[in-house]
């Protein structure tokens, strides 16, 4: 009996799950994904995370990814911040020196006039501690931050998008090039005459790159010296304990400081409406893993690939049939969705089983899987795996976990990787450079990648594989003519469909082998030769003398093989020739069909004077190259087929390279 945490719902269902004995089970229902995100500081909404903070940036002073940089904010840091402000803005109070105002707008001039959007993470560090001394001692707000607190983990705003998407934007803060705001704690040593001359020339905008260069060069050639004879307390204005009170010399050079503040956020502003085809690449990158995990998160892809039992059958033979690999192996199941594989690991004996998936929905899913089949290792405990909870579940990309801070493993230790890491023509999606990946800095030397070989192959096929046949007669008519605009179209574009062993009319071709313990990453992307000629079978069964190959049909076959899997080797086969799965095959249609003929039918079919391929002239071979490499859209991939017919004559026909995107 499946128990209730493994029920599995179509994807076109409202899914909403509610667990009866688990408190921490999410509430999933399905939203639109048109989030609006809401400034920190004022009702002001956005369409995305980049707009927001820019905005912030720009109008309130507050630049989040470059001061989470600057202090080393993690990600829980991040989120109390967040909601630390929120509270604050929302009774209008200064979250720097405790101040409330009579509204929003006096409190936005507040924290401007006052600097006060630094401050709340400069109180991070014992040193900006003691030199912000004067406003902690104003509001007698204590020592500490107070946004520190973890009762600010909890939202302030209900369902804020903001608190799981600020880390979009972090990739767009690395230029090097864009210039640091000069913090006020430097205000004395701009006495130096030649400094403050520089600045305020920048602010002006005379040649602002080059003063500011100029300037920073000449902060940099400050020694030590220079900076421990400052006193920096007296420029504070620390008079008779009033700290609160600036001198007017301070007031002068804050307003320099503010002044080439707004400057120099105005130029980054500037420099970010350059186009960067880094940043360009790293948003779609990102939006494509984003879309790629989420269609991941609909159960009916999973009831697909579970209810495939060619595919899932393969992987449980291999796991739970071959116990000298998997007893006591410590296992990496890369990409688990639903956790079946490291189910299957876990009860042919693993010690310990490390479940990765880069969809927060489907992690949740696999933990509450192994927690009802009681292999769930809740807190990684020792005692637990004595007990045989093996399973620890892990959310993120593989390339960007640390399994060694998470206590899990470390460096090349793990006994056993495994993953369904196979798309739609082998290569589609790009999960196999995951897996290289996985392979090169967890696999320890020696370990079993599961499967660890893959093949692809090509044939080409008939009027079978095409829908021809079908508009030949709709309910008696004749609608060959849509039947053929169909075929035209579809030589432009790649087709995932299955084909019947019947209409394969040449032999198989073996494009490419992958070995996954030796390949590099750059072999992903490979050009291979094939030669084609018409099965004999096929002109003995029909008493034709020719057959008409409408186009190539390519699917793959990966392996268990006895390298890893000495007691059960095991094959999963996508071919035509094989029981069907999910994948299907992959059909590259000619951009004309193609007369084939053996080459033991009468010469005179290749002295005419017809081009070669057609029926008075047909081909006895079908020669070309086949190019597959990853595309430069994200876990995309582009095929190009270059294809020559050659007759017994041995005269030739050449057509234009076609080119394939899936």
């Amino acid at each position: 009996m499946e128990s209730r945490a493994t029920i599995i719902m179509e994807e076109d269902e409202l899914l909403e799950w509610e667990e009866e004995d688990e408190g921490d089970w999410e509430d999933w229902v399905v939203h639109n994904s048109s989030e609006e995100y809401v400034c920190l500081f004022c009702p002001s909404s956005f369409a995305s995370t980049t707009l927001l903070f820019d905005h912030c940036s720009l109008q309130h002073a507050f630049d989040f990814q470059r001061l989470r940089e600057d202090h080393s904010l993690g990600f829980y840091d991040c989120i109390r911040l967040i909601n630390f402000i929120r509270s604050q803005v929302a009774c209008n109070r200064c979250w720097a020196c405790g101040s409330v105002m009579d509204s929003g707008e006096a409190l936005l001039e507040h924290v401007k006039s006052k600097n006060h959007v630094a401050i709340i993470l400069r109180r991070t560090s014992n040193a900006s501690k003691e030199s912000l001394r004067s406003v902690d001692e104003e509001h007698d707000s204590g020592v500490g931050c107070p946004w520190q607190d973890d009762k600010y983990l909890t939202p302030f705003l209900e369902n804020d998008p903001l608190l799981y998407s600020f880390e979009e934007n972090s990739d767009d803060d690395d230029d090097a090039s864009e210039e640091k705001v000069i913090p006020q704690d430097v205000t004395p040593l701009l006495e130096k005459t030649e400094l403050k001359s520089l600045l305020l020339a920048a602010s002006c905008g005379a040649d602002a790159e080059g003063l500011v260069i100029s300037a920073t060069d000449k902060l940099n050639a400050l020694t030590i010296d220079d900076l421990h004879t400052t006193d920096l307390s007296a420029s504070r204005g620390q008079n008779n304990g009033h700290s609160h009170k600036l001198d007017a010399n301070h007031d002068s050079d804050t307003s320099l400081i503010n002044e080439y503040n707004g400057s120099a956020m105005a130029k980054k502003h500037s420099n970010k409406l350059k186009v960067s085809f880094a940043k360009v690449a790293a948003r779609e990158r990102y939006s494509i893993n984003q879309s790629y995990f989420g269609s991941y998160s609909t159960f009916g892809i999973h009831r697909e690939m579970l209810s495939d039992r060619i595919r899932t059958d393969a992987y449980q033979n291999a796991i739970m049939r071959n116990p000298s690999l998997l007893k006591d192996a410590v296992v990496m199941d890369l990409g688990c969705g639903t956790g079946i594989l490291s189910l299957f690991a876990a009860k042919a004996g693993a010690q310990k089983v490390i479940a990765v998936d880069g969809s927060k929905r489907m992690s949740v899913v696999a933990q509450h899987v192994a927690k009802s089949n009681g292999f769930l290792n809740e807190n990684n405990g020792e005692e637990n795996r004595e007990k045989g909870a093996v399973i620890s579940v892990v959310e993120g990309m593989i390339e960007e976990l640390d399994f060694e801070n998470l206590n899990l493993c470390g460096r090349n230790s793990v006994d056993v990787l495994v993953s369904e890491w196979m798309g739609y023509c082998l290569l589609f999606e790009s999960m196999l450079n995951s897996v290289l990946f996985a392979r090169d800095r967890w696999l320890k030397p020696g370990g079993a990648i599961l499967p660890d070989k893959a093949e692809m192959y090509v044939a080409g096929f008939g009027v079978g594989g095409t829908s021809l046949p079908f508009w030949e007669s709709v309910y008696g008519f004749d609608m060959t003519s849509i039947g053929k605009q169909v075929l035209e179209d579809a030589a432009s574009s790649l087709i995932v469909d299955v084909v019947e062993s019947k209409d394969i009319v040449t032999n198989s071709c073996l494009l490419q082998t992958f070995d996954l313990v030796t390949m590099a990453d750059s072999d992903v992307d490979f050009t291979a030769s094939f030669e084609l000629s018409l099965l004999a079978s096929l002109v003995m069964e029909a008493g034709q003398d020719s057959v008409v190959c409408y186009g190539l049909v390519v699917w793959f076959d990966t392996q268990f093989s006895s390298r890893f899997c000495q007691e059960n080797p095991v094959v999963l086969s996508t071919s035509p020739h094989t029981p069907k799965t999910h994948w299907s095959q992959t059909l590259l249609t000619l951009q004309e069909p193609v007369c084939l003929a053996i080459s033991t039918t009468p010469v005179q079919h290749s002295m005419t004077s017809g081009k070669v391929g057609t029926a008075a002239s047909p081909a006895i071979a079908l020669k070309g190259r086949i190019s597959i490499a990853r595309s430069s859209r994200h876990r995309s991939i582009d095929i190009s087929l270059e294809m020559v017919a050659v007759a017994q004559s041995g005269s030739t026909h050449e057509w234009p390279v076609q080119m394939f995107d899936m």
